[in-house]
């Protein structure tokens, strides 16, 4: 794959500037299909909707048969979630994310019924527009099922939610249930975030080779 240097350079001079160095540029798409053995049966030859809900953007990847055979990027995330919430309680992002967990945490109805749920609608809407210009417009014919990545991929119930909406079997497309953790791990803050790190394993896997024991 080839990419403009003025794509490339800023994202590595933002790591540089944390002090990490990087070793590994690649595309998102081939990072991605490196975690796709854990989570999805590479003999299964139906279409899975894979949707990496980011804070501004939403891809979407059709995979079949452990390969990606379709992919969009649509202008959606959990950014909408959290200026609803900045705006409904005057704060900032940092605010506003500490308010929606504290919030779901505590099973807050109206928080829930007032924000959450029309979100989630917003959500559904959005992945059902995208799934019909998938299929309108590839040689997609039919989705299976749906796996969710992403920051408000496993939020408050977002899944049980989009399944009961559009009718098909959805669940959180995790490495990691297949995985050793090193005992220095503290598995209850990684599993916070584990959905949102679908594409970063598949970059750590980039070193790793073709040959994955699973």
């Amino acid at each position: 794959v080839a990419a403009k240097n003025d794509s490339v350079h800023p994202k590595a001079e933002a790591f540089e500037m944390a002090g990490i160095k990087v070793n590994v540029a690649t595309a998102e798409s081939f990072a991605v299909e490196k975690v796709l053995p854990f989570i999805i049966d590479p003999n299964d030859k139906s279409y899975v909707a894979l949707f990496d809900i980011g804070f501004s953007t939403t891809t979407l990847y059709v995979v079949k048969g452990g390969k990606i055979v379709y992919s969009r990027d649509h202008e959606f995330g959990g950014n909408q979630l959290t200026k609803e919430i900045q705006d409904r309680f005057s704060t900032d992002a940092m605010g506003a994310e500490e308010i929606k967990v504290q919030r779901i945490a505590d099973g807050d109805e109206d928080f829930k019924d007032e924000i959450l749920l029309p979100f989630f609608k917003d959500v559904c809407n959005q992945l059902n527009q995208a799934l019909t210009l998938c299929t309108s417009s590839s040689e997609v014919s039919e989705i299976n099922s749906i796996l969710l990545a992403g920051g408000s991929a496993s939020m408050g119930g977002l899944p049980e939610f989009i399944e009961e909406e559009l009718g098909f079997d959805v669940s959180i497309a995790c490495p990691f249930d297949r995985m050793l953790f090193a005992p220095t791990v503290d598995k209850t803050a990684f599993n916070k975030d584990r959905a949102s790190l679908l594409t970063v394993c598949g970059l750590a896997l980039c070193d790793v080779g073709d040959s994955i024991n699973l």
